[in-house]
């Protein structure tokens, strides 16, 4: 397998960083994390004012089944007129793994967003190449950095896959030939589709009452960044406004490519396993250099905001975490937790409610939150091993059962499931903690991948052929 997926993958090396301070060091955060965060996030933040024992209506009903699902990753390389110059146009998009008669509707809605950004990105080559190049010389004409490395890369991360939802966020990330003197510059947006119809899911057929919602995302907002600057202004924003503007842009596109332009200032929101996290895209809530915002919502603390058919889910669940976009949400034994992964420059910095851990330097990561129906849960990182000549594939597993978070590591292991031709890789989702699908190659190889399930003590245990 071709080394440049690792590269390109690994995006946040190529975002100028934001120092802060982590247990009295400064590092290097590339996650949208904001100082008031950071030291919440240590101390405990992300509060559950009414987080009990987890509602019997958001647990297995015996009827939700969870969706095999993989990743198709596509990454193009044009040409650039000027010499030495670096392009990439890297693009996600999710199809089923086993062909379901069951999911006939959504596995056309899924095949069709893939087609869209197929013929966006061979479309938009001519004009990325031309941006590219006069950027490169705008840059050295006014004396800003420049390293000759320009990325489009759109990522998506499952947060919900079951027979009664999908749901998944697209990160557009823009980098034009070096740092950006304003921030990071990307964004996010959340497709969520009723997996029964294949139709795509707005606010108001998801949650039963708008105003009453913005009330409640606004509260855990203020809780979580209590020094925004949104706060300081006197009148409060427009929470409902933001989720309304961003699901017409998804309506008035039937569901097409959201480009970062589009994205620029709306908010967005994912389904997930025990609630839904809400998403505001800078300047909506405050600068680029601010980041984006988040929060979740939980069906414990108001149920009833949510339709009844989307409390229901599974009992064990996994949820793909984007670096530097915590989320709230509830274990198998009815305990609240938040959880965040960040990438530093020592490694990735992660959170379990009070609990904290700097890890060590890792090539990439795509991080995975596994809750278990008996209370147990992980954090599954699939990284690279950079030690050595060629980086190796390897799965690092976090404990979050004990007083302190403790790792271990499962050399070999990766998501990545094949690559069925030239610059397309497809990656296993683990949506099914109980069965999930892993390979034991080095990085650079194609392996058919092989069923496990989380064992007893974290590490993946493989499944029988019949199971």
């Amino acid at each position: 397998m071709s080394e440049q997926i690792f590269t390109m993958r690994n995006i946040a090396a190529l975002i100028r960083p934001l120092a802060q301070k982590v247990q009295g060091k400064e590092v290097y955060l590339f996650g949208s994390l904001k100082k008031g965060v950071l030291y919440g996030l240590i101390g405990g933040l992300f509060s559950f004012p009414a987080c009990g024992v987890a509602a019997v209506d958001s647990m297995d009903s015996g009827e939700v089944k969870p969706l095999v699902l993989e990743r198709s990753v596509m990454e193009l390389h044009p040409h650039a007129q000027t010499e030495g110059l670096e392009l990439c146009l890297h693009y996600e998009s999710l199809n089923f793994k086993f062909f379901e008669q069951r999911s006939g509707h959504i596995l056309g809605r899924l095949s069709s967003h893939s087609s869209e950004q197929d013929l966006a990105n061979h479309y938009g080559m001519a004009n990325f190449v031309k941006h590219a190049d006069e950027c490169y010389a705008q840059r050295l004409a006014d004396g800003l950095p420049v390293d000759g490395r320009f990325l489009r890369a759109r990522e998506v991360y499952v947060r919900r896959a079951d027979t009664v939802a999908l749901s998944f966020l697209e990160r557009n990330i823009i980098y034009d030939g070096g740092p950006s003197m304003a921030g990071e510059v990307h964004s996010v947006y959340g497709r969520t589709l009723d997996t029964e119809t294949g139709d795509y899911l707005i606010a108001k057929d998801v949650f039963t009452d708008l105003t009453e919602l913005a009330g409640a995302i606004e509260l855990q907002l203020r809780r979580d960044y209590p020094e925004a600057p949104c706060w300081g202004t006197g009148t409060s924003p427009d929470i409902r406004g933001l989720i309304e503007a961003g699901d017409r842009e998804l309506t008035a596109r039937h569901g097409g490519i959201m480009s970062s332009e589009v994205c620029e200032g709306v908010g967005t929101w994912t389904l997930e396993p025990r609630g839904a996290t809400f998403y505001f895209n800078p300047p909506s809530l405050g600068a680029v250099r601010q980041g984006i915002y988040c929060a979740t919502i939980l069906f414990d603390e108001y149920p009833h905001l949510f339709q009844d058919k989307y409390r229901c889910g599974t009992a064990s669940y996994g949820i793909e975490l984007p670096p530097g976009l915590p989320v709230r949400t509830v274990l198998g034994d009815g305990r609240g937790a938040a959880v965040g992964i960040y990438e530093t420059s020592f490694g990735p910095f992660l959170n379990f409610g009070p609990l904290h851990y700097q890890d060590t330097a890792a090539g990439s990561i795509r991080p995975v939150l596994v809750s278990m129906a008996d209370g147990r849960s992980y954090l599954y990182v699939d990284t690279e091993n950079t030690v050595g000549d060629k980086p190796q594939s390897e799965m690092r597993i976090f404990d979050f059962n004990g007083k302190e978070i403790t790792r271990q590591t499962e050399l070999g292991r990766s998501f990545f499931a094949y690559s069925p031709f030239w610059k397309k890789y497809r990656w296993n989702v683990m949506s099914d903690p109980e069965h999930f699908f892993l390979n034991s190659a080095k990085a650079e190889e194609d392996k058919e991948a092989f069923a496990f399930r989380v064992g007893n003590g974290g590490s993946p245990e493989a499944l029988d052929i019949f199971e």
